[in-house]
């Protein structure tokens, strides 16, 4: 028969021992950010004529910020087409501030090249994606990595400017673009 003593020493072994398997089982979850909140998932989907006028397609409502995901252009004529390009306009969209840094100087005299420039930058009415060519009869299609975010109260324009040397009567292009409305941060 075991002693009082030895008997409580092997109950307090015993809880030590499932106490410390416990203690080696619970793992720590990381903490996962928040999901994007996505407003509502847009198409714009345009036929535009030839000519030096900018379509408006689609202006982003207040409060929230389209992010263009993808590009379709699509030239059903018989000879290529370039000049065709997204533009934004509308309201402004600043960037913070910037400050000014002059290089800095090593004792021997090196520079660091490092200079940014102070104020405020603004863009406005200015063509996103730039000239697009697409050749006769076919589909280019522009999936954009990071997107090209459109601020509240900008407008989606689409261009089909053709240069004025075209060889032949300049076609229309079909522009469908894909993208995503998010609330601004």
């Amino acid at each position: 028969m075991k002693s009082p003593i030895a008997v409580v020493l092997s109950v307090v072994l015993v809880a030590g021992a499932v106490a410390v398997n416990r203690l080696g089982a619970q793992t720590e979850t990381p903490a996962t950010p928040a999901p994007a909140t996505i407003q509502s998932v847009v198409e714009i989907t345009r036929a535009v004529p030839a000519g030096s006028a900018a379509v408006d397609a689609f202006t982003v409502p207040a409060g929230l910020t389209l992010v263009v995901t993808d590009i379709i252009v699509t030239n059903t004529g018989t000879t290529a087409a370039c000049g065709g390009a997204v533009n934004r306009a509308g309201a402004s969209t600043p960037t913070p501030p910037l400050t000014t840094t002059p290089p800095a100087t090593s004792p021997t005299g090196v520079s660091s090249g490092a200079t940014t420039v102070s104020g405020t930058v603004t863009q406005t009415d200015s063509t996103v994606t730039g000239p697009l060519c697409v050749p006769a009869q076919s589909t280019t299609v522009l999936p954009l990595t990071t997107g090209i975010e459109f601020g509240s109260g900008q407008v989606v324009q689409l261009l089909n400017a053709p240069p004025a040397a075209a060889a032949s009567a300049p076609a229309s292009l079909a522009f469908h673009l894909r993208g995503l409305l998010v609330p601004v941060a």
